[in-house]
């Protein structure tokens, strides 16, 4: 073996030396660099982890809220929908109300306008035969030319009171 080094020309005390160094260099590099590398990664790996643990935790919630906010439209979307029904019964209610209100108030409306048309037609009634009774004496005194009589006021007044109650005149 001795040989062989010999004749590749390499130094047994270089060779020594240089494992040494390489020993030395590992030594301290492990010791400034690869524990604190590895305690890098170490960290980052744990922090990785607690974000996929919290993504996963997120992704959770937001599942379960789309599943609140979609239970909670139908609620909403159930209420509104029987709101609506209320409100559409209310309105028929109060529809039938009015109308039946309006029916009663066109009845009343009617009556009193029949009755006003009574007493207006009796009105009319008692002026037409207060104006037929004043065109007759006239027609005597425009024929006679003279005043009428006590005896022909009485017959006027007999004319006039049978005018009265001949069913025509109501």
């Amino acid at each position: 073996m001795t040989e062989l080094v010999e004749k590749l020309g390499l130094d047994w005390r270089l060779l020594l030396t240089q494992a040494i160094n390489f020993a030395l260099i590992l030594i301290i590099l492990r010791i400034t660099v690869y524990k604190p590398v590895l305690a890098i990664l170490k960290n980052r790996k744990e922090k990785i982890v607690q974000g996929l643990e919290k993504v996963a935790r997120a992704d959770d919630e937001l599942k379960e809220a789309r599943t609140e906010k979609a239970h909670a439209l139908a609620q909403a979307h159930r209420e509104s929908a029987e709101i609506v029904a209320r409100a559409i019964q209310k309105g028929k209610e109060q529809e039938a109300e009015i109308v039946a209100g309006a029916h009663i108030k066109g009845d009343t409306v009617v009556v009193q306008a029949h009755q006003q048309a009574q007493r207006d037609a009796e009105m009319a009634r008692q002026h037409v035969l207060a104006d037929a009774e004043t065109l007759v004496t006239q027609a005597i005194r425009s024929v006679a030319r003279t005043h009428p009589e006590p005896f022909d006021q009485s017959l006027i007044a007999e004319a006039i009171g049978a005018l009265k109650k001949s069913p025509q005149s109501k």
